[in-house]
């Protein structure tokens, strides 16, 4: 699943060498793309809409892309005012793409009456969305998308301590909000690998071929 723009964490991406993580700081150098310049200029959309179009014909029989995550968590940063309308934008740009993937946007709230999630909704051929909860509101969640009556994957989650991959630069093992070097945590807030491909938890790479083994059947 390529994902296009982002609305996490730092808001001013820089181009070059980028900045050392800080240690013990969950997603401490993430930035977002196309960054909070780009986002409140309308200038630039053009720009914008362009590369989506590009990328999305670029790429659209390529067998290595199942989805296109137009926008992901584009609530993140709060400006409900400039942000929907910019999503507009990249939707119709990857409308006139015309890909032969499906597209989404990776919605991160459990409300979905707003505006903005309606739209998020209403314009995927594929909802995706995350949460990081128990299971019984995960649940929930699921039972109220399911009005949409498209498919339903859950692209973000686990948060072990409340309820990714490999434990890189992004250092996502530690919790949000964890302190500057703060010492690594015994249960990993995220990721399943460390940096030498040894697994976290041996139980959940069992588990997962188990769930692998099922799916084959």
């Amino acid at each position: 699943m390529f994902v296009l723009f982002d609305e996490c964490w730092l808001p001013d991406p820089k181009l070059g060498p980028q900045p050392d993580p800080i240690p013990g700081v969950h997603n401490s150098q993430w930035v977002r793309c196309p960054g909070q310049s780009r986002v409140l200029d309308t200038i630039t959309w053009p720009l914008l809409k362009q590369y989506t179009i590009d990328v999305l014909s670029r790429f659209s029989n390529d067998s290595r892309v199942v989805i296109w995550d137009l926008y992901n968590e584009p609530q993140c940063s709060h400006q409900l005012f400039i942000i929907l309308p910019l999503l507009h934008e990249i939707y119709s740009a990857a409308l006139v793409a015309n890909p032969q993937q499906p597209l989404t946007f990776g919605i991160a709230s459990n409300s979905l009456i707003s505006p903005l999630a309606r739209f998020e909704l209403e314009s995927s051929d594929i909802i995706s969305f995350h949460n990081y909860e128990p299971l019984a509101n995960t649940m929930r969640l699921v039972n109220d998308l399911r009005q949409f009556n498209r498919p339903l994957i859950c692209t973000e989650y686990m948060a072990r301590t409340l309820g990714s991959l490999v434990a890189g630069k992004t250092q996502t093992y530690f919790p949000w909000g964890s302190p500057v070097n703060a010492s690594t945590p015994l249960v990993w807030f995220h990721d399943i690998f460390n940096n030498t491909g040894q697994s976290y938890s041996p139980y959940e790479i069992e588990f997962f071929k188990d769930l692998k083994t099922k799916s084959s059947l």
